[in-house]
């Protein structure tokens, strides 16, 4: 397990060598009376959401022009399948379009082959329509429409002890500041490599999150705004010190100055005050989530338990909780208090051998153990999954619906 996760690790540090270097910076301070609402703020009572499951259409484009497309529906929880051969429905110069439905309450997951191809896993369910297939992407599609892969940010820059920290922006082609309706926000850790991903500029970077957020709102009309974050001293600002660290499963002085709790008092009194101020989103904390991955996995989950007035849902890929001695993760959930208001919880995670369990699964039956609502936490093990973009991108739309439905039909029940 140690070097399994030394590993891990290792890879997750190398996707930060060609990170995005930083715009020009521009400091922008909050008011201070922002800052007060972002701690004080009340959690929003949750209003029934609209069922996540039901009969919803899945669209392929295949760049290669098969002939014939057949879709594999399965749920990653029971293993229960079923194939549906695809109808085509048109085609232009980028490839073949083909279209069938599948039933989002059975099944969470599909992959398509065409002729000896078969494509990657990805999510099936009502915050996306449908998936682009080129060589070697896999991006939505959007009946109809587009996704843009280029987004253009904000860029700013906030005080963040006696340092600074950069964040990235994103809103929508048609964000309108003076909407009625307010925007939700999802804050994205680990912004060089989760969403920045292996670029030489911030101008030039894959985004898959922003892809996945842009399909959400063309499918289910839910508008957002992506705040990314960088976090380049990943192994101190995304550990916070929750409990001793395992010796077994970390190297000497691995995490010896962790500062998770700097991090987490960032976003609260300067980062979300700042852009609640700044933008047109929601104060509410059902309208608020927070999305990491690895390392950042355990530092979004930590946000969100720690202020649940603040974020009302976390996306937890892969977190990196083997980091932990068992014991003391035992110590730190049973001292808290949880009721209907506690922020819900997805949680992604593969095999021992390749990523993290059993340790999210742990984690899981812990939070159920001591009274966390059990409707608030949807657990997504992937058999075939492992340790990395490859895999968490494929399952981004099932956070975006665990956090527009409040729920994960086929693997909640």
């Amino acid at each position: 397990m140690k070097r399994v996760l030394s590993v891990i690790l290792a890879a997750a540090l190398l996707a930060l060598l060609p990170a995005a270097c930083k715009a020009e910076k521009s400091k922008e301070k909050s008011e201070a009376s922002a800052s007060e609402a972002a701690t004080t703020q009340a959690a929003a009572t949750e209003a029934p959401a609209e069922d996540s499951g039901g009969t919803h259409p899945l669209y392929f484009k295949d760049s290669t022009k098969s002939e014939k497309a057949v879709a594999t529906f399965f749920n990653s929880l029971s293993g229960e399948s079923t194939d549906v051969e695809m109808v085509k429905t048109g085609e232009d110069d980028s490839g073949v379009t083909f279209r069938c439905e599948g039933d989002c309450s059975a099944y969470n997951m599909v992959y398509v082959t065409c002729g000896d191809k078969k494509s990657k896993r990805f999510a099936f369910n009502k915050c996306v329509s449908g998936w682009y297939q080129t060589e070697p992407e896999l991006m939505p599609y959007i009946e109809g429409g587009s996704v843009d892969p280029n987004p253009k940010y904000d860029d700013i820059t906030l005080p963040y002890g006696e340092d600074e920290k950069t964040v990235h922006i994103w809103k929508p082609a048609d964000y309108d500041p003076a909407s009625a309706e307010a925007y939700d926000t999802i804050y994205v850790l680990d912004a060089q490599s989760l969403v920045i991903s292996w670029a030489e500029s911030i101008e030039n970077k894959d985004c898959p999150i922003i892809t996945d957020v842009q399909a959400m709102t063309a499918v289910t009309g839910r508008k957002a705004i992506v705040v990314v974050v960088e976090t380049l001293r990943r192994n101190y600002e995304l550990v916070p010190k929750i409990a001793d660290f395992s010796p077994e499963r970390t190297g000497e002085n691995e995490f010896e100055a962790p500062e998770g709790e700097q991090l987490s008092a960032f976003f609260v009194n300067t980062l979300v005050p700042y852009v609640r101020s700044n933008y047109n989103v929601s104060t509410e904390a059902v309208h608020t989530s927070v999305l990491g991955a690895s390392l950042s996995g355990i530092t979004s989950f930590y946000l969100a338990l720690e202020n649940p007035t603040v974020f009302g849902t976390a996306g937890a890929m892969s977190p990196s909780f083997p980091i932990y001695e068992s014991a003391g993760l035992d110590a730190y959930i049973a001292q808290k208090t949880f009721d209907s208001s506690a922020p819900l919880m997805y949680f992604y995670t593969g095999p021992a051998e390749f990523d993290t369990e059993p340790f999210v699964t742990e984690m899981a039956q812990r939070l159920k153990s001591n009274g966390y609502p059990a409707d608030k936490i949807v657990l997504h093990y992937d058999s075939d999954g492992a340790h990395g973009g490859f895999f968490w991108r494929g399952t981004y739309s099932e956070f975006l619906t665990a956090m527009v439905f409040r729920q994960v039909k086929p693997l909640q029940g």
